[in-house]
């Protein structure tokens, strides 16, 4: 049960409403939708994550699965399992990166768990991990991945703390994630 009233509908409030009309209808944005022009901050973030980011999508993916593990959110899991296969990522790999046995990610999907942990461990990944990073895929897709990092463990602390419940079980089915929506002016 939530601890937020999840706000359903229209308000009253025209930032509220706009907020609400200019979002996927999930309930992490009908939750934050009690701050308005924060929750439009979060979700141009996040949407620029997901569809403006030259990182990878499938090592996107199981950055967010092991952040969201890590967090202890099954919201976000739920979310993203779908998502890692909307962007090839097979079940072992969506797996692998939920539980930490890593059998058969890539060196890559390794390093991308690796990183995660090290962040929820200590705050940060080494700095052998960091140049290995950006070795591996440049300064802007290692600032990308860190922020990505960094925003879903932020949005999985939300969801904990606000107890805020997963759509049922076929809502994901009308919810095309595949293409960017519009810009949240």
């Amino acid at each position: 049960m939530t601890v937020l009233a999840l706000i359903e509908g229209r308000t009253g409030d025209e930032e509220v409403d706009q907020f609400l009309a200019d979002v996927p209808p999930i309930n992490l944005f009908k939750a934050m939708a009690h701050a308005p022009a924060v929750a439009r901050g979060v979700a141009e973030l996040g949407g620029r994550i997901l569809y403006q980011t030259s990182f990878d999508p499938g090592l996107r993916e199981i950055a967010i699965l092991r952040a969201a593990a890590r967090a202890g959110s099954d919201y976000e899991l739920a979310h993203h399992r779908r998502i890692g296969r909307d962007v090839g990522l097979t079940d072992t790999e969506i797996g692998e990166a939920i539980s930490g046995s890593f059998e058969v990610l890539s060196e890559e999907g390794r390093l991308v768990c690796a990183w995660v942990d090290h962040i929820v461990d200590h705050g940060r990944p080494t700095p052998e991990m960091t140049a290995e990073a950006v070795d591996r895929f440049g300064v802007r897709q290692a600032v990308e991945l860190q922020i990505t990092i960094a925003y879903y463990l932020m949005v999985a602390s939300f969801l904990e703390t606000f107890q805020v419940p997963l759509e049922p079980a076929d809502f994901a089915d009308g919810v095309d994630v595949s293409q960017e929506p519009e810009a949240l002016d």
